[in-house]
């Protein structure tokens, strides 16, 4: 599953000293990129079964909805992988080389596959919903 992930985050961030870190620690990888596919999950079937309101069933309305999810795997990836390479250098009595930016990158490239794995779950759940079928498109 490491590799997986890996390869998903790689081909956004690309081969950086930090992605070669996240790689090794395997305490990253994995769990954000679970994380970011069960939170996609969760999001699409909150907005299309359980809100399912007429007054809902905008395009933009979805893209709320896809947004908060993004923002929150955003905060998880950023959060998890600066911990775990903190972490890592404070056991070698080292400051972390790496900058802020390198960890947004990181979790912006999440929330990218957030926003991709949302669309495609709302194309295989959505046809069910009895008020927002239609949306987003």
């Amino acid at each position: 599953m490491n590799d997986l992930f890996a390869n998903l985050y790689e081909l956004i961030t690309g081969q950086t000293d930090l992605a070669n870190e996240l790689y090794n620690s395997e305490a990253v990888y994995v769990p954000v990129g679970w994380c970011m596919v069960l939170l996609s999950l969760i999001g699409m079937i909150v907005y299309y079964y359980l809100i399912n309101h007429p007054r809902f069933n905008r395009w933009y309305h979805w893209l709320l909805m896809v947004l908060v999810v993004c923002l929150i795997n955003f905060g998880i990836a950023y959060f998890r992988a600066n911990d775990a390479i903190d972490s890592m250098y404070a056991e070698q009595n080292q400051d972390s080389p790496f900058s802020a930016m390198e960890f947004i990158s990181f979790s912006m490239a999440n929330a990218l596959w957030t926003f991709v794995f949302s669309f495609a779950f709302s194309i295989g759940i959505k046809w069910k919903s009895r008020n927002a079928s239609r949306t987003p498109f």
